[in-house]
């Protein structure tokens, strides 16, 4: 099993969870309303699709040997996505108040959690939490809302990732007290000098 260092912006986020497992501020949850013509059988098509494209998406963690932590594709790693009926003011209770809940670094599930609610009065609901070590504004908004979501609801192909996180994290970490790597190190140490 090939895995990867974590990115030095993981590794805060990574102790952070471990010292504070309740905690839910590295959390990023979503909450589309649905038109009726969305077909929910195929948004859950569409996420599985992504699930499967996105290696990513499948990250579990371990701490190595040497106490470091790593990072690896499970592939056997599913993505359930549950369905759920209730009132619009159960809902709007559940949107706020529970669906949101910390995430387990260490454990089994995928750091993603997808839930389509549809209401008695006729409304219909995503919900999306998806954890801060996998993605930030900027790769949440590509992944999900402005191209692969479209794509995969459409049953088209998903452009292939040529460069991802993992990739990122082994190029950083080779590059870690190189000489380019020690300047920018002085830069920020001359910067925040004095400072606690």
């Amino acid at each position: 099993m090939k895995t990867y260092p974590l990115l030095q912006s993981q590794l805060g986020v990574f102790y952070d969870c471990l010292k504070y497992p309740k905690v839910m501020q590295y959390n990023v949850p979503c909450i589309t309303e649905l038109t009726n013509d969305i077909d929910l059988d195929r948004v859950e098509a569409a996420f599985q699709a992504i699930f499967e494209a996105r290696p990513e998406l499948k990250i579990r963690f371990l701490i190595d040997e040497n106490g470091d932590p790593r990072q690896y594709v499970d592939e056997n790693k599913k993505l359930t996505i549950l369905r759920h009926e209730m009132t619009e003011a159960d809902f709007q209770q559940y949107a706020h108040h529970g669906f949101c809940r910390p995430f387990d670094l260490m454990g089994e599930e995928p750091l993603l959690r997808i839930e389509l609610i549809t209401t008695l009065e006729g409304k219909r609901y995503m919900l999306l939490d998806i954890n801060h070590m996998l993605t930030d504004g900027t790769s949440f908004l590509t992944l999900f809302p402005q191209r692969d979501v479209a794509l995969a609801y459409e049953g088209k192909p998903l452009p292939v990732q040529e460069y991802g996180m993992l990739d990122a994290a082994e190029d950083e970490a080779s590059r870690l007290g190189d000489e380019e790597y020690q300047r920018a190190k002085a830069v920020m140490n001359e910067k925040y000098a004095g400072v606690e």
